[in-house]
Parts: C-alpha cells; sequence; structure tokens
C-alpha cells in the first residue's frame, strides 16, 4: 500500500502501480502527478510512435536494446540515458528495462502510431 503524509511524500512499494501490456511491451506506472509521469517498462518490440506533446527521459537499469529515433538506430546499454523531445517518431527493440520519466504524464490522447 502507498504511504503518503498530507502531501508531503508518496512511497511506492515494488509491489504496488498500474501495470498495461501494450504490443511488445510491460509497463508499471509508479506515480504519476500533474507535471510529471514516472513508469518502469520492460521492453521487447513496441510500436512505432510518437508524443505530440510529452517529453520522455529513459535510463536503462537492466538489458540492452535498440531505439530508433525519426528513422535513426542507436544502441542502449546499462546505464544509458536517453531523452526524446516531444513530436520525435521512437520505437524500442530488444530486451531491457528502463525507468521512463515523462513531462506531462503519459496519456493515450498524446500516444500517435506510426504506420510502418
Amino acid at each position: 500500500m502507498s504511504e503518503e503524509s498530507e502531501d508531503k511524500y508518496k512511497l511506492v512499494k515494488s509491489s504496488e502501480g498500474k501495470v498495461s501490456r501494450p504490443p511488445g511491451e510491460r509497463i508499471r506506472e509508479v506515480f504519476s502527478n500533474t507535471d510529471i509521469g514516472i513508469a518502469e517498462a520492460e521492453v521487447k518490440d513496441a510500436k512505432l510512435h510518437y508524443h505530440e506533446q510529452m517529453e520522455e527521459i529513459y535510463y536503462v537499469v537492466e538489458g540492452e536494446g535498440k531505439m530508433v529515433l525519426d528513422g535513426e538506430q542507436m544502441g542502449l546499454e546499462k546505464g544509458d540515458l536517453l531523452h526524446i523531445p516531444p513530436g520525435v517518431e521512437n520505437k524500442a527493440q530488444g530486451g531491457f528495462k528502463v525507468l521512463v520519466i515523462s513531462k506531462p504524464p503519459w496519456s493515450e490522447d498524446d500516444h500517435r502510431l506510426v504506420r510502418e
């Protein structure tokens, strides 16, 4: 159970958080407020997409893989950090776990799939 103290702090235990399973991913939302969202994502083969307003920061905590960003491919491994501005088409591939920080928080209304 999350612990809160009059908006001073919030503790989310590892067994908590909303889990979703879009194709090629497993995402556990850890924290979200009006400004930012934080999620843990396990990526295998995500779909190509972009966000009109949201920017993302990926921090690789485990494994390695590739990101396709506006058609360019780059390798990622444990300890790497990647900033993805709004409007950049992106797709994660491989077998890695990332901590994703997003601003504003993820919203289905801002998630745009791209035909490949």
